[in-house]
């Protein structure tokens, strides 16, 4: 394949061989990738400072759009790249499965923690219901004024009035 004096070669990472591409500005990538000039300028310069490629080119639109879903799902930037380059951390299955085995554990533990003081909760509420229901059957009739329910709550017993005074 000939090179022209504007074009470069394109090396392709895996099968190694040479192409004609054509740089395009990132006004016209974020066009074909349907997705805002900003975010994909920021997408395209990660890109770059991580030597996926130099320049945009046609062939990394789906890339950038694949970058541009997973972020939408709620992945983290750097993740959603990995995941559109096809690399996951440089993390083997058994690795994965043991982080996701002490999350689990994780999540058992601070579930019994959680139920443990759930049932502390309900304890407590128990006993103030019953202290409640208590200081109910303990208040004087409605007849009986505020201080003196008070005062006989307490224990004070109001003085009785002498007869003949």
């Amino acid at each position: 394949m000939g090179f022209t004096a504007d074009t470069e070669p394109y090396y392709d990472i895996v099968t190694y061989h040479e192409e004609e591409v054509y740089i395009i500005t990132i006004k016209e990538f974020a066009e074909k990738a349907d997705i805002n000039y900003s975010t994909c300028r920021k997408y395209v310069n990660r890109l770059k400072e991580r030597n996926a490629f130099e320049e945009p080119t046609e062939e990394w639109v789906e890339v950038v759009q694949d970058i541009y879903s997973f972020t939408k799902r709620g992945e983290k930037l750097d993740d959603a790249i990995d995941k559109a380059l096809g690399k996951e951390r440089d993390k083997s299955d058994s690795e994965m499965l043991h982080e996701l085995y002490n999350k689990v554990e994780e999540l058992e533990r601070t579930n019994k923690q959680l139920s443990d003081m759930n049932q502390v909760y309900l304890s407590r509420i128990n006993e103030i219901s019953t202290k409640l229901d208590n200081v109910q059957k303990a208040l004087p009739a409605p007849n009986e004024g505020l201080w003196k329910s008070f005062l006989r709550l307490i224990g004070i017993r109001p003085k009785q009035k002498k007869e003949g005074s």
